[in-house]
């Protein structure tokens, strides 16, 4: 009886290898696609420039990102003209709400962007609000606001920087303030009439590069760009 016991126990453990793994038991846990609500400020809402809100919002994720150190999460603010301006600096991504003092810009199609994911691990995942809301801006003050990167810069490559800018006379030019050392020291990338430059970044480069941007109103005051941690970009290493 003993080896039939023994017999019947390898044919089993046979056709189970023998099975496609379809048909075993799938014991990994299926990973968990982010999901963001925007809950304030809601689709078709009005904000006047330069008034406090609170944005407030939902964000789902798998538990492997809320786990991992590494992770983050930014918000940002877009329109159907190509606005893009950095809401926040880096997040937790357990973080539901954030004060924030709103732009003094016009636009009818604002839209809040989230940015979540693990730094050094891929591409991040990029969550869009639902509809769009209003923002107007009776009084402009002159400003100038360095844009977030469309994506990290490398090593080697050219580093593109855009700004926005309310009241100043782009005759005049913007002068690009380079910094290497976080806002210690700034030295001059150079000067142009456009509200972008390219900034070359040597193959060998490792750190991070902080922008300043300086425009001037018609009367010739000097405007400079906030320094804020939104305008520390890190620069990747070539084989990133």
């Amino acid at each position: 009886m003993k080896k039939v016991y023994v017999v019947a126990f390898v044919l089993v453990g046979i056709i189970a290898l023998a099975m496609p793994a379809s048909a075993q038991k799938n014991t990994r846990p299926e990973f968990l696609e982010p999901s963001f609500t925007l809950r304030s400020p809601s689709a078709g809402a009005k904000l006047a420039g330069g008034s406090r809100v609170t944005v407030q919002w939902d964000l789902i994720v798998d538990q492997t990102i809320i786990d991992n150190n590494w992770s983050e999460m930014e918000l940002f603010l877009v329109d159907d003209n190509g606005l893009l301006l950095r809401i926040t600096p880096q997040l937790s991504v357990t973080t539901k709400t954030f004060e924030w003092t709103v732009p003094s810009v016009n636009t009818r199609s604002a839209k809040i962007v989230l940015q979540v994911g693990i730094e050094g691990e891929g591409d991040f995942y990029e969550l869009r609000q639902v509809g769009t809301f209003t923002i107007k801006s009776k009084v402009w003050t002159p400003a100038v606001i360095v844009n977030s990167l469309e994506r990290s810069p490398k090593a080697g490559e050219n580093m593109e920087i855009t700004w926005t800018s309310e009241q100043i006379d782009r005759s005049k030019g913007f002068d690009v303030m380079i910094s290497y050392d976080r806002g210690a020291h700034f030295y001059k990338a150079g000067t142009t009439t456009e509200s972008r430059f390219s900034l070359p970044i040597e193959d060998d480069f490792a750190g991070a590069v902080t922008v300043m941007v300086i425009g001037r109103t018609a009367d010739g005051t000097k405007v400079a760009s906030l320094l804020t941690p939104n305008v520390t970009f890190r620069v990747k290493s070539k084989d990133q």
